[in-house]
């Protein structure tokens, strides 16, 4: 074999090589835009997810709120009868005592 014909040999494997290799990069960006648009369309979903909970948890805000505002009326309707029951056994209390008073 001739030096002619080993280069010749020589640049015929490099170019079955440069084919692999390109073959394989092929099926890498391939591979690559597979998963490029999986992870896009996950973070889509993702993205609506938190959309759904964000909603979800205004709504909750919102109610929360309103219960608290309920809870925090109440109580001070509560109080206030607490007050008037306090005034009231006070005015029976005087009005005992005096009563006690006539009647010895």
């Amino acid at each position: 074999m001739n030096n002619e014909e080993k280069i010749l040999n020589l640049l015929t494997q490099m170019q079955v090589q440069m084919n692999d290799m390109q073959s394989q990069m092929d099926n890498l960006e391939t591979k690559v835009d597979s998963n490029h648009q999986e992870i896009l369309l996950r973070f889509d979903k993702l993205e609506n997810q938190f959309q759904e909970l964000e909603g979800s948890n205004a709504a909750n805000h919102v109610s929360t709120n309103t219960k608290l505002n309920k809870i925090s009326d109440d109580l001070d309707f509560l109080t206030h009868k607490e007050f008037q029951t306090e005034k009231e056994m006070f005015h029976l209390k005087r009005k005992l005592t005096k009563q006690r008073k006539y009647i010895k």
